[in-house]
């Protein structure tokens, strides 16, 4: 799975962590590749400008990251699929597009706003001029496996006592034929695991959401970015 310098979409499928899943995903054939500690910020404004178009910008160890929605997503699929944007010159274009105000100073990038601004402070800048707060921060103890095939599965224990795994792969977004095999390949690893149910398994951010911000949760829900939650009436 060559890259030609497209852009890439990252393509998961979350499931419940129960009982003796590092023993399950060892069976499948999967390598354990190192354990780490995630601590997340998820920001946006108190409109919920960004969230609500699907948007979702993080600070994950003082790294700054945009998960946006991808041209060509299936989504009749129970797989997420977003790009993910990691530089800041392009997070800070991406940013700039969608808040747009007209305040030149603020988000045009152009010479008067940025050429005092060092690359590595495009967003850290951009988010304190335009107000945008955090609304979830967390951190989280990341264990990772690799599988043949480019298949990653991760096992996270977040702080406020919730468990997830993932299966992850990482295609071209141009490339919709990649895309529907990636989401295949997913389901072949996900029933190899024992997870045939196709029930959408909330992550971290959105039980987080749901728990300590159900405004916001349930904001995004009726705005069709999130799902309502199952068994709820």
């Amino acid at each position: 799975m060559s890259s030609k310098g497209g852009k890439m979409v990252e393509i998961e499928r979350k499931f419940l962590v129960v009982g003796d899943t590092s023993a399950k995903i060892a069976n499948a054939g999967g390598t354990f590749s190192g354990e780490v500690t995630l601590s997340d910020s998820y920001f946006d404004d108190e409109n919920y400008s960004l969230t609500k178009r699907d948007y979702w910008l993080r600070c994950r160890n003082s790294k700054w990251e945009l998960k946006m929605p991808p041209k060509n997503r299936q989504d009749d699929s129970d797989c997420t699929q977003y790009q993910e944007v990691t530089t800041e010159t392009d997070i800070f274009a991406q940013l700039s597009a969608i808040l747009s105000t007209g305040d030149e100073d603020v988000v045009n990038g152009n010479e008067q706003s940025t050429k005092d601004i060092s690359e590595s402070q495009l967003v850290e800048t951009f988010v304190k001029r335009r107000g945008l707060e955090p609304f979830a921060v967390f951190t989280s103890n990341r264990k990772n496996y690799s599988f043949q095939g480019g298949i990653s599965v991760t096992v996270d224990e977040a702080d406020f006592g919730f468990q997830v795994g993932e299966i992850e792969m990482m295609v071209e977004e141009n490339d919709g034929e990649m895309i529907s095999k990636a989401i295949a390949d997913i389901h072949t690893l996900a029933e190899s695991l024992g997870l045939e149910s196709t029930v959408p398994v909330q992550g971290k951010l959105e039980t987080y959401l749901a728990k300590q911000c159900p405004a916001h949760f349930w904001t995004l829900v009726r705005a069709g970015v999130l799902r309502e939650p199952q068994g709820h009436h």
